[in-house]
């Protein structure tokens, strides 16, 4: 149980530096529930629109990914500029399909490049189901 703990917590570590109060991200965990809630994108969705998973719903673990399985994963964007080559690709499975959160400009660098290696992926899977909810701007004015 431990490891998946850590798991997880490398990759709110990953994610606090795409949050948005805008957006209503409190912490990293929003930044989470935000980035999967942009994934699925349900009728009405907006950048506010986030879900309300808990820890308590996800088991964490790492594997090893070579650029090629990665490549397979849908992306959002075609951008190749990351902000660390380092960090793992972040991916959660939810309700039987699995969802890029983090890593696109990582992984559109290394199929670029032709790159054959293999990568760091954090998995969380979820269990049961979130409801989606609206944050507000955490900025006045905005």
């Amino acid at each position: 149980m431990q490891q998946r703990d850590a798991v997880f917590q490398q990759t709110l570590e990953c994610l606090r530096y795409h949050c948005h109060p805008k957006w209503g991200d409190r912490n990293a965990v929003d930044v989470f529930n935000r980035l999967l809630a942009k994934n699925i994108r349900p009728v009405g969705w907006t950048r506010n629109t986030h879900l309300d998973i808990q820890q308590d719903q996800i088991a964490s673990r790492q594997e090893q990914w070579p650029t090629s399985d990665l490549a397979r994963l849908r992306r959002s964007h075609d951008r190749q500029s990351p902000l660390s080559s380092d960090a793992p690709i972040v991916l959660a499975e939810y309700m039987g399909v699995v969802h890029l959160l983090d890593g696109h400009n990582r992984i559109n660098r290394w199929v670029s490049e032709g790159d054959n290696r293999t990568h760091l992926v954090n998995i969380h899977a979820i269990t049961g189901t979130g409801r989606f909810v609206e944050l507000g701007s955490l900025l006045r004015g905005v």
